[in-house]
């Protein structure tokens, strides 16, 4: 007789996709349905049919009776009505901000796992969820999306004394045993979640034609303008380049302005928002890429660009210093916010158009010999069945 599937419980409440953290939870996601004693189910309450497309997972909803009460909430009829009675909308927003409403349904969720994983940044949600763990005596385990925040240090205390951090980064990793130096910790590598084949199939880059490039959502703190400023004095100094922008945000009207302001509109191309089964065609159009963020978890762009055999110039987060090795595969700045830094190592490119080939070839080995999907989730997985009681 076969013996029951071990039931893993992801908390994704907003899961509308994609984006980064979307990308990654569905890959995690991925990783544990292939298992045939894995059992996956996702408590979300938005149906995204172009994301959740053959999900194999089941998908935690409310009964009709469930929903019913709900009408009794008058926290529940507020948010329901200013969505415009949108049910999916309305259910994620309370999750997140009024969880307790939930309460009933959450525990019978976890009363029904084997094991309980988080991937999102922490909240009131995780809060709940978590002294519900505690209560039902279910393992919990946790995956920061970036750089631990000072404002969740209550959560971590919490996750810290019940619980498993599940650790994709070195800056994650340093900044936790800062902490709690005796934090129980599982380490995991990210990998390119969807598509690596596409990225690796990608011709190496041509370095006469010089494009610099960037694909990211054009959120405050990705920091694009120390960018924008680099191409400014390579202007100045006579340099030929063109600069690709990929993504779309709150922050591109504000760029676009800036381009203008410094005379830079000649080198620069916003090309908008990128599908995600189209990610992979923007580093063909790209000899070398550009990450500027002040915060990141991974960032997942960087494996990306060394999956494409392109070089990359990024600043010091995340786990890049495991990604880039300076003067091989890319330069690691040393400074967030100089464009002179910047424009130096650019210019590295600019003079040395060979260099572009050679570190790209130098990435694309790096990755398969380090960040290879089957790697990626073999660690995982690891991790996973750890957590899993006897």
């Amino acid at each position: 007789m076969n013996s029951p599937k071990k039931k893993i419980l992801f908390i994704l409440p907003e899961l509308a996709g994609p984006g980064g953290m979307e990308l990654e939870n569905l890959g995690f996601i991925d990783a544990v349905r292939e298992q045939p004693n894995l059992e996956v189910s996702v408590l979300n309450f938005y149906r995204n049919p172009e994301f959740f497309k053959n999900p194999g997972f089941i998908s935690l909803h409310l009964t009709a009776l469930e929903k019913l009460g709900l009408f009794f909430s008058i926290r529940f009829l507020k948010i329901f009505l200013k969505s415009g009675c949108k049910m999916d909308r309305s259910l994620a927003n309370l999750s997140v901000n009024f969880p307790e409403v939930l309460e009933e349904f959450l525990q019978k969720a976890l009363d029904s796992c084997t094991l309980c994983f988080a991937g999102i940044r922490p909240g009131n949600l995780l809060h709940l969820v978590h002294d519900l763990a505690v209560k039902s005596r279910k393992p919990f385990a946790y995956h920061e999306v970036s750089k631990f925040n000072p404002k969740h240090h209550q959560f971590f205390e919490k996750v810290n004394s019940y619980g498993t951090f599940l650790i994709s980064g070195i800056e994650k990793k340093e900044d936790l045993l800062k902490l709690f130096p005796a934090a129980k910790i599982l380490e995991i590598h990210q990998w390119l979640y969807d598509g690596q084949e596409a990225f690796l199939n990608i011709p190496h880059p041509d370095p006469h034609r010089m494009v610099f490039g960037t694909l990211s959502r054009l959120d405050f703190g990705k920091n694009f303008e120390v960018v924008f400023e680099a191409l400014a004095i390579l202007k100045k100094q006579g340099m030929k380049l063109q600069f690709l922008l990929f993504g779309d945000g709150p922050e591109l009207p504000k760029l676009k302005r800036l381009a203008v302001t410094l005379d830079i509109g000649s080198f620069i191309h916003f090309r908008g928002a990128i599908k995600l089964e189209d990610r992979s065609e923007v580093y063909a159009q790209v000899d070398v890429c550009l990450m500027s963020s002040i915060v990141e978890g991974g960032p997942v762009t960087i494996l990306e660009a060394m999956a494409s055999g392109r070089p990359a110039i990024s600043t010091n987060v995340g786990d890049v210093r495991n990604r880039i090795e300076t003067g091989f595969n890319g330069y690691i700045l040393e400074s967030a916010t100089d464009p002179a830094e910047l424009a130096e190592k650019m210019s590295h490119y600019l003079n040395q158009p060979e260099l572009v080939l050679q570190h790209g070839k130098n990435a694309r080995l790096k990755f398969i010999r380090e960040f290879d999907q089957v790697k990626g989730k073999e660690l995982f997985l690891k991790a996973i069945h750890h957590l899993i009681p006897n």
